[in-house]
């Protein structure tokens, strides 16, 4: 899933984001998956300068998904 994500993301823009994957099913993973209320995957976590900025549940259109990137990486504009 994260190589379609990532695959989807502009040369520009990647070079600027970090991703990062893990298994829901794994036990050690159950309380992450308890603070963010993961109920469904996929499961899309938004960080900015290390908080929380927005969480999504189900696939977002690339064009959506771009988008939003740009926004958190230029949120004045």
């Amino acid at each position: 899933m994260a190589e379609i994500i990532e695959s989807q993301i502009p040369n520009d823009l990647s070079d600027k984001i970090g991703f990062a994957t893990f298994d829901v099913d794994q036990a050690g993973n159950a309380e992450i998956c308890l603070e963010h209320k993961i109920r469904n995957i996929p499961f899309l976590a938004f960080y900015r300068d290390g908080s929380l900025i927005r969480s999504n549940t189900g696939l977002l259109a690339p064009d959506s998904l771009i988008e939003y990137l740009k926004q958190l990486l230029n949120p004045q504009s």
